[in-house]
Parts: C-alpha cells; sequence; structure tokens
C-alpha cells in the first residue's frame, strides 16, 4: 500500500494487542438465518491474519437500519454463529456495543481469540459520528482497522470516529479494493467505464464529480438515477428522488457532456485516427465517389493528418494493415488534444443546442446563420454542415444534417447503412458466437460472379457475422441490395488459406496416419478452432464419433472443399445502429471540390459524412472528415 501512501495491518505490530476490526457484515437474513455470506467471508483474511499473529481481535458492524434502537431482528448473533463455523473457534457475542458487556468480553479476551459487539446502529450516535459515543468505542482497543469497503465512506463512528483515538490502518479487503481502484484511476484501461448504484445522490457528490474528470463514461443506476431523470425534466412519479440535489444533477450533466462521442468509438475505443498507406494509394480504398476528394486531398491528406498530430502534443503509431492509432491507445487523448486546439482558437462551443433551419439572405441565395429550436438566431460569414450521417444515432448523427442541406435544395442521396456486419441464414451462427477466426480468406458471390475477396479477421455473433473482413465487405454491397432482398448473396470462407487443396490433403492425410483410432471429432482440434468442430462436421455429414480409420476418400475429400469453401448465406445486415458509417448523403456534384463549397447557395459548405463519400474500415473515413473539414475551414 505504499504506493498509495495507505497503512494496511501488515504494516504494525498487532501481537497481544486488542485490535477492533470495523467489517462488514450487511448481511441477508431470513426468518433469522443468513441467506448470504459472502460479506462475511470477505472478511476472514483480515480476521485469519490477526489471530495468526496473536492479537485480540474485536469486530464491529452494523446490519439494517434499526434506527438507534435495540431491536432483535437486527441482532448480529448469526453473524457470529457463522464466524464460529468459518474460523473453527468460539466467537464471543456481546449483548452490546459499548455496555458493560463488550467492555468485560474485551478485557477478557486472550491472544488470538475474537469477539464480535452487537450491532453498532442499535446506537443512534452511531450515524452521528457523535465525539463521545467514539471515544468510548474506541476504549474497548488499542489499534483500529476498517476492513468494511462497503461502508468506509460513511462519516461514522464506527468507520470515522474512532480513528481519532486510536491508530488506524486499512484491512485486506480494503486494501485490495483501494489497490484496484488506485490503478484504475490512476492509469486505466480504455474505454474507462464507472457504474455508480445507491440511493441517495448526496452520498456520491464527491464521487461523481471526481470521476467525470477520469471515466469516459459514467453509468448512474439505483435509486439516485431518478433524481437525474428528473432534473432532465421527466415524471418520475413517488420514486425515490431527492428533490435538493436537481440542481446538482442538472450541473453534472452539464459537465459530462463531451465533444467527439463517434471519435471515441472508433478503433474499439482507441480511436482508428487515420491510415497511413502512401497517400496516392488512399483514394483506392475510397468507395464512393473518390474522384471528389484528388482537389482536397493533394491539400491535406492522411500524411498531413499525422504531421499535424504530433505537432499539437499527440504521439502516433501505426499497426496492422497502416492504421493509426495515438501512442496511449486511448480516444479521449485524441479529442482532448483536438479540444485544446480549439480553445486555442477561442471556438465556443455550445452543448444540448439544436439547430432547426439554415437562414439565408431574401435573394435564398446565401447562407447567412442558423435558427436554433429554442428560437435564438445565430449569424455569420458562413456555415460549415458537419453533421455526420445516420449511424450510431447516440453519438449525434441523427440525419439532422439532411434535413438542414434540403433546406438550401441540396439533394440527397439515398441512404444506407455501410460497415455493417451481416445477418446470416444459417441458426448455428450463435453457437458459435464470440469465436474469432483469423488469417481467413472471405469470398462473396452473387449467382453470377465474386464481388468481394479479403483476407484478415472473422468473427461470428449471435445474429450472424461480423470483423474487419466482413466490415469491408459490406460497402461492396450497395450495388447488389436487388441480389440482398432475393437471398442470393453467397459467403465462402476459405478456413485454411495459406494451403492449396493439394497441401490440405497432405496435412489432413498425416494426421489420418497418427491418429487413426480416435474419433474424427478429437482430431479435428489441430485443424480447426474446438467450438467450430461440431459444426463443420454436421456440414460434412460425418458424425462426431466416427474413427479416424472408418473415413472415406470421398469424406475426406468433401471435408477438404468444406474447408476451402465453407457456404454461408446472407440474410440481410445490421441497421444504422451498428453501421459505422452511412453510405449515400448530399450529392457530391452539388459540391466544389476544391472548396466543399455547395454549388446551390454561397457561403454553406459542407464536412466528413454528411457528403456522399465512404470508405472501407481502416481510418479511411476519419481521415474523409479531416481532408473535407480542412477544406471546407480554409474556404468558408
Amino acid at each position: 500500500m505504499s504506493a498509495l501512501n495507505k497503512k494496511s495491518v501488515k504494516d504494525i505490530d498487532v501481537s497481544g494487542k486488542r485490535v477492533l476490526v470495523r467489517c462488514d457484515f450487511n448481511v441477508p437474513l431470513q426468518d433469522g438465518k443468513i441467506t448470504s455470506d459472502k460479506r462475511i467471508v470477505a472478511s476472514l483474511p483480515t480476521i485469519k491474519y490477526l489471530i495468526d499473529h496473536h492479537a485480540k481481535v474485536i469486530l464491529c458492524s452494523h446490519l439494517g437500519r434499526p434506527k438507534g434502537e435495540f431491536k432483535p431482528e437486527f441482532s448480529l448473533a448469526p453473524v457470529a454463529a457463522r464466524l464460529s463455523e468459518l474460523l473453527g473457534q468460539d466467537v464471543k457475542m456481546a449483548k452490546d456495543v459499548i455496555g458493560d458487556s463488550a467492555k468485560e468480553l474485551a478485557a477478557g479476551l486472550k491472544d488470538g481469540e475474537v469477539m464480535l459487539l452487537e450491532n453498532v446502529r442499535f446506537h443512534a450516535e452511531e450515524t452521528k459520528n457523535d465525539p463521545a459515543f467514539s471515544k468510548a468505542l474506541a476504549s474497548l482497543a488499542d489499534i483500529y482497522v476498517n476492513d468494511a469497503f462497503g461502508s468506509a465512506h460513511r462519516a461514522h463512528s464506527s468507520t470515522t470516529g474512532v480513528a481519532d483515538y486510536l491508530p488506524a490502518v486499512c484491512g485486506y479487503l480494503v486494501q485490495k479494493e483501494v489497490s484496484i481502484m488506485g490503478k484504475a484511476l490512476a492509469d486505466p484501461e480504455r474505454p474507462f467505464v464507472a457504474i455508480l448504484g445507491g440511493a441517495k445522490v448526496s452520498d456520491k457528490l464527491n464521487v461523481i464529480n471526481n470521476l467525470l474528470e477520469k471515466v469516459d463514461t459514467l453509468i448512474i443506476g439505483g435509486g439516485m438515477a431518478y433524481t437525474f431523470i428528473k432534473a432532465q425534466g421527466y415524471e418520475v412519479g413517488k420514486s425515490l428522488c431527492d428533490d435538493s440535489k436537481l440542481d446538482y444533477c442538472k450541473e453534472m450533466m452539464a459537465k459530462a457532456e463531451k465533444l467527439g462521442k463517434k471519435l471515441f468509438i472508433t478503433g474499439k475505443g482507441r480511436c482508428n485516427i487515420t491510415n497511413a498507406c502512401p497517400a496516392e494509394e488512399f483514394l483506392t480504398h475510397v468507395v464512393t465517389n473518390p474522384r471528389f476528394l484528388y482537389s482536397t486531398f493533394s491539400q491535406f491528406n492522411n500524411e498531413d493528418m499525422i504531421e499535424y498530430l504530433e505537432k499539437i502534443g499527440l504521439p502516433v503509431k501505426t499497426e496492422r494493415g497502416q492504421r493509426v492509432f495515438p501512442q496511449s491507445d486511448r480516444s479521449s487523448d485524441v479529442i482532448q488534444a483536438l479540444k485544446r486546439e480549439c480553445e486555442k482558437g477561442r471556438v465556443k462551443i455550445y452543448y444540448h443546442t439544436e439547430v432547426k433551419e439554415l437562414l439565408f439572405n431574401e435573394e435564398k441565395d446565401q447562407c447567412v446563420g442558423v435558427l436554433l429550436s429554442d428560437g435564438r438566431k445565430m449569424e455569420g460569414d458562413s456555415v460549415i454542415l458537419a453533421c455526420g450521417g445516420f449511424s450510431y444515432a447516440s453519438t449525434g448523427s441523427d440525419g439532422a444534417g439532411y434535413i438542414l442541406a434540403k433546406q438550401a435544395g441540396h439533394k440527397i442521396k439515398s441512404i444506407e447503412p455501410s460497415l455493417v456486419p451481416f445477418e446470416m441464414k444459417e441458426n448455428w451462427c450463435k453457437e458459435l458466437m464470440g469465436l474469432t477466426l483469423k488469417n481467413v480468406m472471405v469470398r462473396i458471390k452473387t449467382k453470377k460472379k465474386t464481388i468481394y475477396e479479403g483476407f484478415g479477421e472473422f468473427l461470428f455473433t449471435h445474429f450472424g457475422v461480423s470483423g474487419p473482413l466482413v466490415l469491408t465487405a459490406s460497402t461492396c454491397l450497395g450495388k447488389y441490395q436487388k441480389e440482398l432482398e432475393a437471398g442470393e448473396l453467397k459467403l465462402f470462407l476459405d478456413l485454411k488459406a495459406s494451403l492449396t487443396p493439394e497441401q490440405l490433403d497432405k496435412r489432413f492425410l498425416r494426421e489420418f496416419d497418427t491418429y487413426r483410432n480416435k474419433n474424427i471429432s478429437n482430431v479435428m482440434e489441430r485443424l480447426l478452432p474446438k467450438k467450430m468442430i461440431p459444426v463443420f462436421l454436421d456440414m460434412a455429414q460425418i458424425p462426431e464419433d466416427k474413427k479416424i480409420r472408418d473415413i472415406s476418400k470421398k469424406e475426406r475429400r468433401r471435408m477438404i472443399e468444406l474447408m476451402k469453401n465453407f457456404e454461408m448465406h446472407i440474410s440481410g445486415v445490421r441497421g444504422f445502429n451498428e453501421a459505422i458509417v452511412t453510405r449515400g448523403g448530399v450529392n457530391v456534384k452539388e459540391i466544389n471540390p476544391a472548396t466543399m463549397e455547395s454549388k446551390k447557395v454561397k457561403h454553406l459548405f459542407f464536412a466528413g459524412e454528411i457528403m456522399d463519400l465512404d470508405a472501407v474500415t481502416g481510418g479511411y473515413n476519419l481521415q474523409i472528415a479531416w481532408t473535407t473539414g480542412y477544406a471546407a475551414g480554409k474556404n468558408a
């Protein structure tokens, strides 16, 4: 615990000392019997350490909410009985907390013996952190150990007050939790998501405020969620709600509002900023209207973007497939770097502000500003529409930009989800859910021809298939909607792409000669992931328990063919909420390719996914946004 500047029970001498240990024995009871002893078991490492090191152990805890009165149903007697069983020794039970029974038992304890005080909440002074009660509780012991992680945040006598009168350290449970949380807060893995529960917002004020500075996402649950819900203007009926904290909740939600929500989710939370392929090769990866980008790409390309990020203090790295990521592997670092540049440029950012309409001059040939949903007008020299597409509406891409573009007379090419997983007809896909295949070849065919071929990583899901290969393949489906709707698109997996059929046959023969007396299912583990074998053998029409020696040449040939052409049927694609980008958008023929200015209306510019531009996965789509954004910003 030295790294966190906290002392644990291991850092002090406890031999022969009376040690007061605050535990969390707030266990569930039914008819006086414990229904779960998890919290008791969690306390054992600390208690056993103290026993082994010859301490006189005095345990205390709360149970339920007796509200300062003695109520038999909240007695800790069942806990004492269970502790005796788990420790293999008698745990003495005091009849009170600071009374004669507690004092006599504490005074008579021998080294290695254990006693348990009655429920500390039988005293109203406990929750008030009453100094006199705290002092009386502390007088029972020489050392205080807090091992009640679930209650340590409360400023009560048994958690805080006694530490004013005794040397205080933490137990193993608190040490473990603090170490984990300390590491998580100091150097978290990204994306960093925190979930808070509990009934009262007031108990979590400092926690919420602190976490907002560190996490990528904060999820509020429990009873206090209703206070946040009401703060947003919704009715919560008779649900638990702290009306005195509504303004605080509004303040925290405003603080939590983030820039770059879509940036945050790219690259599985790492942000695939761009692609480092040669600039002259880059546009070959753009699927829709690549020629439109020639002019702007000559002004600001992927190499320029990498140089710019390094210049503003964001070091990057290049990985497989020339994908570029921040060295930190954190999307939030990209967002923060760009935010700093906005602040340097004195850019004013408005949150929760909806643009309702574009404003034009009297001749309707020039854009002069925007009308907000609250009736306010914002006028300017130019307006840039960078509203995104229709993918991942939760990030702000809700299609609003298309409505605004139509107000200026622009045509919208039919929008479709792109870089999106496939739904498959095969029900067995859900049996393989989570299975990732690496170094496989994917081919997609119509009745007449192959429309896609790619090599890489492939993922099975509960609805079908996904992964980089599939996402890239989805960009090819735009021209084959009729075939898709007719169920004519087939996907073929080459599970051993590095081997020819002849080489694969030799491999089979070698394995079969070695393991002649084994079941085919066992031998196939040397060739395929275990999870996939039942499906594979079923498609090959070979029983799993068939012996290798009984496999015919015809059956072996059938397995080789299946290995090289594992056939599946595409039934559809997932929706916009799972699509990485949107195919379609503002017709680029109506936009100046050198400046990104509208050909319909002066001083109206476009940038990013709102236009009919899309590329394969790998950082290319973000670069389109950077490139067009640069041109629009430069010329606006």
